[in-house]
């Protein structure tokens, strides 16, 4: 592949006349080719080699000069070389905490004042390896300022359609106070070894630490799900490739078969006041134990 257009002129076709008029189409096609080629090449590959050092600074200056107005006109931002700014801006304001290790989605807390909108807030942050889903409400009651990493935010214009943190005008960005549970989380949570394991954890919980809290967890030989009591034990279902172990399944604690003439025995288990009847009938050789769900065992002897 030619490194520059200046080939196309070191090969420029040399017809003497005595070429019949096939060997000089010949020719001339296959300078064309080579021309469309170095052509090609040089405007994809433009740089010093192959443009004036004069003009390429005038070409480079006036792209970034357009680029710069365009993004000005558009976004307000100024674009450099190297980007280091306070503030993003979109169509619905400054978005906050966009860093390469945190997100958040609830840019329209500001709108939300606003519109005098004290609903359920709903929103999802990223952060330290994990995602998580909240909830938020408020009561109404409103901060003086909207505050973020020490810095104040305010309303560009009275339109209070932008804002900024580098200016201070006229118009502090008022937001409610808002309380906030994580309804879901999906985190990395060590185990027993040296890896740590992709969990969902599901709902805020009851009291402290992972009480009323449920986790979903796949492991390298495992799927495990459970629920935290709030005894802070774990109640749930787990399997393995050779077994499925149900810890805290409910145990019986009473049996009555006072009943029995009358074709049923009751039960009571854990956790429950409920009384269970199983009915019961005997023929022959055989009893047949019908279950409060209505599924049937008979036992032979």
């Amino acid at each position: 592949m030619p490194g520059n257009i200046l080939e196309a002129d070191i090969r420029l076709p040399r017809l003497d006349g005595k070429e019949s008029t096939e060997e000089k189409f010949r020719v001339i096609s296959d300078y064309l080719f080579l021309l469309l080629e170095n052509l090609r090449y040089t405007l994809f590959n433009l740089n010093t080699d192959n443009f004036n050092p004069t003009e390429w600074n005038q070409f480079i200056n006036g792209l970034e000069k357009e680029l710069e107005e365009q993004v000005q006109e558009e976004t307000k931002t100024i674009v450099t070389k190297t980007l280091i700014t306070n503030e993003l801006y979109s169509v619905y304001g400054a978005i906050a905490d966009l860093t390469v290790d945190r997100l958040r989605t609830d840019y329209r807390r500001a709108q939300r004042y606003l519109k005098r909108d004290t609903s359920q807030l709903d929103y999802l942050e990223i952060h330290d390896e994990q995602i998580d889903l909240i909830s938020a409400t408020t009561d109404g009651t409103q901060t003086e300022q909207m505050q973020m990493y020490g810095l104040s935010f305010y309303w560009t214009d009275e339109t209070k359609t932008q804002m900024t943190c580098t200016e201070v005008t006229p118009w502090p960005v008022i937001v409610y106070v808002y309380d906030e549970l994580v309804k879901t989380s999906l985190r990395f949570i060590p185990d027993q070894t040296l890896w740590s394991i992709p969990t969902l954890v599901l709902g805020a919980g009851v009291g402290t630490g992972d009480r009323g809290k449920g986790f979903l967890q796949k492991d390298a030989s495992s799927l495990n799900l459970w629920l935290v009591n709030t005894n802070n034990e774990q109640r749930g279902l787990f399997i393995g490739n050779e077994y499925v172990d149900i810890k805290g399944l409910r145990r019986t604690v009473a049996v009555d078969f006072s009943h029995l003439s009358e074709g049923y025995w009751t039960e009571m288990v854990e956790g429950d006041d409920t009384v269970y009847r199983h009915g019961f009938s005997q023929s022959g050789s055989s009893v047949t134990e019908t279950a409060p769900d209505g599924v049937q065992t008979v036992v032979r002897f």
